[in-house]
């Protein structure tokens, strides 16, 4: 029995009550400070959702796995021009026992566009992300990593250790955009090219490499073998922006969507256009389940008259212009709006701003830096507590810097304690007028990435200096006189990879053997296999000969499930290996059985979207039995079926992206398969 005591309030809720213009997908968070009792939420009418022409909506029910968050997703969606109201009716209970109080959140959605202005937005969102330019829709990818050299280097002397992750695209839309790991020669150690556009190659938090594809409007998740691994997307009917994914080793990760809204600006200017389209951007953070914990819509907290540089006249505004987010030390989120001339601090408990640098609403005395900075990109908090910016420096007198602040953040001082712009070069500063880069290396170097340079103009793309402002590394883009440059970075990065989950499968299992089969890992020249019966301390170790990527293991127990892993062996005389791969599992047949009395059985496609599709030839048994596990080990689907043979269809339209475990019982014969929901 929970013992109640006093009631308590939500911290955050989303959206933001009384809200306007949501989308028709969207989600609800409601968010306690404190832990929550997870057996409060099965109360029965715990949560009521109504719009007022679609009617009541059930939703799914989801506790975070900070124990704090609830997210609400109605399975159906809302409907245009309607209001919706959401109850909780005061069951909910903290760990502590004390009672949530009952809430009423109220909010509208969008009407809908017309025909023309979705593509007119549509046009615009896509000038937004490519700050411009006119990109190819469709081209081939490649992947060669024996490619040509796409930069020229003019200054090598001692840099930092560790290779350049690059991106660039053509500003005039010729050929291909591509992104690159390259070494200190400028030679390539990995390059590929994506057909349409692509930003934010990087060595992420989790040390996997994620990047924006262009192609299909969402970033991407690739390990060290290059093996495609996840994709990552805004929610709640927003477009993915293509400036930052900052994902973290907990799973927890951050984006930015991009939120077009119809705004009558004539109400503050009578010469203002009545039904003007403004993007504001919405940050995003999701947990390692993908369900959304935090949601921030500049909307609720910026004015569009903030954006000091925009045609406030215009029919489309970008008004904030989101372009980083880093997670300061404290666990809240620093930001830089290029649209605001400003950084803030963001408290992700509230919502609520801690402070704001820069800009029409700055709250800080620039001590020696009276140009303060504009349209800047890529704020970070470095180790001595500092934050370094790109700074733009487009309405001012068009030098661009890479800075360093010292906050005081009590007494809203900013200290400007280093900054670097270049020479002159052929009688002009360098200028980036858009993206850029700063990266602090931990030899106390800086690396910058000066972005969209003036074309033909002789600048570099890309420059190294040391502590005291000498250029150690030096280089400018060579295929072509008209690519951009996002960010760059240099990681130092020697992977030996992990066997990829969604490639290790068991197959040819019989009674006493299996044969084991994962893909090629980067770097590996030998694999060490262990395995073990289910439940058991002991493994038995074996290393493939050579690099094959298959190895049978005799001498197993009839009637048994094994558990077995694979690691990367890329030099085993110093050594150098990877952590193993997921856990896999099989069973073996019971002693005597034939293998022979069952076909073999068909599991398509892999990943799936919609359905799983079990094809079945002839059955050994007169029943069978379907499962489906999520990582949680939760059975997701489970369906006995008497005297059956032939096709099965599993839905999975409603389950998360995510890894799943298939299990088909066909009497004594036990077929195990890993599989990925993902769209």
């Amino acid at each position: 029995m929970i013992s109640l005591k006093v009631s308590a309030q939500f911290q955050f809720v989303a959206p933001l009550p009384g809200s306007s213009n949501q989308h028709p997908d969207r989600n609800i968070i409601l968010r306690e400070e404190h832990r929550l009792n997870p057996a409060s939420l099965i109360t029965k009418n715990l949560i009521t959702i109504t719009g007022s022409i679609s009617g009541n909506h059930d939703c799914v029910i989801t506790l975070s796995n900070d124990h704090k968050t609830i997210n609400l997703k109605p399975i159906t969606p809302f409907v245009y021009s309607e209001n919706v109201i959401v109850n909780t009716n005061g069951s909910i209970v903290r760990e502590d026992g004390k009672r949530v109080a009952p809430l009423q959140l109220k909010f509208s959605i969008q009407r809908e566009f017309t025909a023309e202005e979705k593509s007119g937005i549509k046009s615009f969102l896509q000038k937004m992300q490519t700050e411009g330019v006119i990109v190819p829709q469709n081209a081939e990818a490649s992947t060669d990593r024996s490619a040509p050299k796409v930069v020229k280097v003019i200054v090598n002397n001692n840099p930092a250790d560790g290779d350049i992750f690059m991106d660039y695209f053509n500003g005039f839309g010729l050929g291909h955009a591509s992104y690159h790991i390259i070494n200190n020669n400028g030679d390539s150690v990995y390059s590929k090219k994506k057909g349409r556009f692509v930003d934010d190659f990087k060595l992420n938090h989790n040390n996997y490499l994620t990047l924006f594809n262009g192609n299909v409007g969402q970033f991407e998740l690739y390990d060290s073998s290059f093996n495609l691994l996840k994709t990552f997307a805004a929610v709640n009917g927003y477009l993915t922006d293509n400036h930052e994914l900052q994902l973290f080793p907990n799973g927890h990760y951050y984006l930015i969507g991009l939120d077009p809204e119809s705004v009558d600006m004539s109400v503050y200017n009578p010469d203002w256009q009545s039904n003007v389209t403004v993007v504001y951007t919405v940050i995003q953070e999701f947990d390692a389940g993908d369900h959304l914990i935090f949601e921030w819509n500049s909307k609720d907290h910026i004015s569009v008259l903030e954006a000091l540089h925009e045609h406030l006249d215009y029919g489309y505004i970008d008004a904030v212009h989101t372009n980083s987010i880093e997670e300061d030390n404290d666990g809240n989120i620093i930001v830089s709006h290029k649209h605001l001339d400003q950084i803030t601090k963001i408290d992700v408990n509230t919502g609520k701003f801690i402070w704001r640098l820069g800009g029409l609403m700055n709250e800080f005395t620039f001590t020696n830096d009276p140009e303060q900075f504009n349209y800047q990109h890529d704020a970070r908090r470095i180790a001595n507590g500092h934050i370094t910016l790109f700074d733009n420096n487009n309405w001012g007198s068009q030098i661009s810097y890479a800075k360093e602040y010292r906050l005081d953040e009590i007494n809203k001082k900013a200290t400007l304690a280093w900054s670097y712009r270049h020479s002159y070069v052929n009688g002009k500063p360098v200028y980036g007028f858009a993206m850029g880069s700063v990266q602090r290396l931990a030899n106390g170097n800086t690396f910058i990435n000066w972005g969209w340079i003036v074309f033909n103009s002789g600048d570099p793309e890309y420059t190294e200096v040391d502590a005291n402002k000498n250029i150690v590394w030096e280089a400018e883009l060579t295929p072509g006189k008209y690519n951009v440059s996002y960010r760059a970075h240099r990681y130092l990065w020697n992977p030996c990879a992990i066997p990829t989950a969604t490639n290790l499968k068991t197959t040819d299992v019989t009674s006493i053997s299996a044969h084991l089969t994962w893909g090629v890992s980067n770097g590996a020249v030998k694999y060490r296999i262990h395995y073990r019966v289910e439940g058991t301390p002991n493994w038995t170790n074996v290393i493939t000969k050579g690099n094959n990527t298959w190895k049978k293991i005799n001498n197993l127990q009839p009637d048994t499930e094994y558990q077995w892993q694979v690691k990367s062996l890329c030099d085993p005389t110093a050594p150098s290996l990877s952590r193993y791969s997921e856990l896999e599992a099989f069973s073996t047949l019971s002693s005597g059985y034939s293998l022979d009395k069952v076909s073999v059985i068909e599991v398509y496609p892999n990943p799936a979207s919609a359905v799983i599709n079990i094809s079945v030839p002839h059955s050994a048994s007169n029943y069978l039995r379907i499962e489906l596990f999520n990582q949680l080990g939760k059975m997701v689907f489970g369906q006995l079926y008497q005297g059956k043979e032939g096709s099965f269809r599993i839905p999975v339209s409603t389950l998360s992206d995510g890894v799943y475990f298939l299990k088909i019982i066909c009497g004594e014969y036990v077929y195990s398969q890993k599989m990925i929901v993902s769209r």
